[in-house]
C-alpha cells in the first residue's frame, strides 16, 4: 500500500489542468460531461459571491506570496482571469462595488459602537446635569447661610 503524499493546492490544480476527466452530474440528461467546459446555473448573488471570494483570495495571497514566482507568474493570473470572466458574463464590476462598500463603511461606523457612544454621551450629560443641580443647590445654600448670618448680625 502506498503512503499518502501531501501536495500543495497549486500542484493539485496543475495536475488536473491537462487531464480530461468525466464527471457525473445528478439529474442531468447527459450524465457524463467533459471537465473542459460545462454549463452551470447559479443565482446572480452566488456568482457575485464567487467573484468576490476569488478577488479577495488573490488580494490576500498577493500580500503573503510576494516572492513566490509561481504564484505571481501563473496562478495569480489564472484566478484573476477566472474572476474576470465570470464578472464580464454577469455584468458585475467588483472594483466599483468595493469602492462603494468602502465609502459606506467610512460614513457609517459600527452600529454597536454608535449605541455605546450614545449611551455614554447620555450618561455624561445626565451626570453633568446632576453636578450642575448639586452645585446650584450648594450655592443657594451658601447664599441662604450668608443671609441668615447677616440677619443675625444685623
Amino acid at each position: 500500500m502506498m503512503e499518502p503524499v501531501q501536495i500543495t493546492l497549486f500542484d493539485y490544480l496543475e495536475s488536473l489542468e491537462n487531464i480530461e476527466r468525466e464527471i457525473e452530474i445528478k439529474g442531468a440528461i447527459n450524465p457524463k460531461v467533459s471537465l473542459k467546459e460545462i454549463d452551470v446555473r447559479l443565482l446572480y448573488g452566488d456568482l457575485v459571491l464567487i467573484v468576490s471570494m476569488i478577488r479577495d483570495y488573490v488580494r490576500g495571497l498577493d500580500e503573503v506570496k510576494q516572492d513566490d514566482i509561481q504564484w505571481q507568474a501563473y496562478y495569480r493570473n489564472k484566478f484573476w482571469d477566472m474572476a474576470e470572466k465570470i464578472s464580464d458574463q454577469i455584468g458585475y464590476d467588483y472594483d466599483a462595488a468595493l469602492k462603494k462598500c468602502l465609502k459606506k463603511q467610512e460614513k457609517k461606523s459600527d452600529v454597536g459602537e454608535d449605541a455605546l457612544i450614545l449611551a455614554l454621551k447620555k450618561q455624561k450629560a445626565k451626570s453633568k446635569e446632576q453636578n450642575t443641580e448639586a452645585a446650584g443647590k450648594e450655592e443657594k445654600g451658601e447664599q441662604n447661610g450668608e443671609q441668615k448670618e447677616q440677619e443675625t448680625a444685623g
